[in-house]
């Protein structure tokens, strides 16, 4: 079960935060192929001028400085592939939902040790991504 936090500067009116949640969760589970109940995705929004980059703070996030900063959590053991195209997936979905920049989304990937999460009753031992129930869909 990944666990996405998306923490942004404040965004233009026209972008929808909602709207943009369940088009980076649908984007996530398809590339993934796994069930929209094996994700969590939790937006943070920082405040103005409380994020310095380059010696520099922002009032709104920016195209190409002050990245929206992107942390997974994932159990220990995601396929490298797997883990390059929730990466690469994450970062494509917020280029263009934001219009900012690919090369300025940062994701950081924390992974847990197998029985570090608990969750539905019961600490979790693998990943989604090595349960018997995951299957990669050919060309994907």
């Amino acid at each position: 079960m990944p666990k996405i936090t998306i923490k942004t500067l404040p965004l233009d009116d026209s972008i929808k935060i909602p709207r943009v949640l369940k088009r980076v969760g649908d984007k996530v589970t398809k590339a993934l192929n796994i069930s929209k109940e094996q994700l969590v995705i939790i937006w943070e929004p920082l405040t103005a001028n409380y994020f310095l980059f380059n010696g520099q703070l922002a009032d709104a996030q920016q195209q190409s400085t002050h990245h929206p900063l992107v942390e997974i959590t994932a159990i220990r053991g995601m396929p490298e592939d797997t883990e390059k195209r929730l990466v690469h997936t994450m970062a494509d979905v917020l280029a263009h939902e934001l219009s900012v920049d690919f090369n300025n989304i940062c994701v950081i990937i924390n992974t847990l040790a197998p029985g570090k999460l608990f969750v539905s009753g019961k600490f979790k031992q693998e990943s989604v991504a090595t349960s018997p129930a995951f299957s990669l869909k050919p060309g994907e």
